[in-house]
């Protein structure tokens, strides 16, 4: 990401659109993904696929400053939930299958508070710096996909695919809430 910052100027619309294209598919292949995986670790890891995905996607729109923004954003608010992730295996023993985790709000309520501020934060609620950096991306894809050129029909699907994905991850990260701090799956 840092190194498609330093080359944008030298980007041109086709091959803006180009990359911001590879950005919007592997967003949406790793929210996908992280839809249907039960390990915790791995939800984390395809989300953050995810994420890079809309980063690359922000790059080929020209949003570098709300891309690294995203990026110093995501750089902590994920880190928080691998740590957030690895005290939960911690206290299940190592067990990483979410299937075999629940109800743990009241056993380790700390954990629990941390994961709530980071990923609410990773879903961008409001007053969260995740909803400050995908609202700048977000903003500059609306601007992208309405500017007038020949390839206009075209780059209407960057801004939607981008909300779209913003959902998916709103999905499997209350999923991933639920069925580790809420619900016994046994």
């Amino acid at each position: 990401i840092f190194l498609m910052a330093r080359v944008s100027p030298l980007l041109t619309p086709t091959a803006g659109l180009f990359i911001a294209s590879i950005g919007t598919i592997t967003m949406l292949l790793g929210a996908f993904a992280a839809i249907f995986q039960y390990d915790i670790k791995k939800v984390l890891a395809y989300s953050t696929i995810s994420q890079i995905g809309m980063m690359v996607a922000g790059m080929g729109i020209g949003a570098v400053g709300g891309t690294l923004f995203h990026l110093t954003t995501h750089a902590f608010f994920k880190a928080g939930l691998f740590l957030c992730a690895g005290a939960v295996i911690h206290h299940c023993h190592h067990e990483q299958d979410m299937r075999k985790m629940g109800d743990l709000s009241s056993k380790i309520p700390m954990i629990f508070l941390a994961y709530i501020i980071c990923g609410g934060a990773m879903i961008g609620l409001p007053f969260s710096a995740g909803y400050l950096s995908k609202e700048a991306l977000i903003n500059a894809s609306i601007n992208y996909g309405y500017t007038p050129g020949t390839i206009v029909d075209k780059k209407i699907i960057v801004p939607v695919m981008l909300l779209f994905s913003s959902f998916l991850t709103v999905f499997y990260v209350i999923r991933q809430y639920v069925m580790v701090f809420l619900e016994r799956q046994e």
